[in-house]
């Protein structure tokens, strides 16, 4: 297996120089709607792994020794999103686990 923090790290540092450098405007139209398309498909996936590590940090109790009342409240914090959306996230998560086939659609960028 690959070592995925620096996978992530490599890969956030790519998302950071591209973001920073982004100039739509240099972009022809068809150019930014097909990068537009590729974009989309890496947010399915980023969603889907921060589903799947979010619900790995669940199952623990390492979200407490931030003082979160929950893990959707620690999830929530990390992401800036609601802890009603949290709570989805993580049930989610969990259900992937009796789903390889939702899982690898997942991955896939897919859903």
């Amino acid at each position: 297996m690959f070592e995925v923090a620096a996978a992530v790290a490599n890969m956030e540092q790519a998302i950071d120089r591209v973001a920073r450098g982004l100039e739509p405007e240099a972009l022809t139209a068809r150019d930014a709607m097909a990068l537009t398309r590729r974009v989309a498909r890496c947010e399915r996936q980023l969603a889907g792994l921060k589903m799947r590590l979010a619900d790995r940090v669940a199952e623990t109790e390492l979200w407490r020794h931030g003082g979160h009342r929950s893990a959707a409240h620690w999830l929530a914090g990390e992401s800036g999103t609601s802890v009603a959306e949290a709570v989805g996230t993580l049930e989610t998560g969990s259900r992937l686990h009796r789903l390889p086939a939702t899982t690898a659609a997942v991955a896939a960028g897919e859903l």
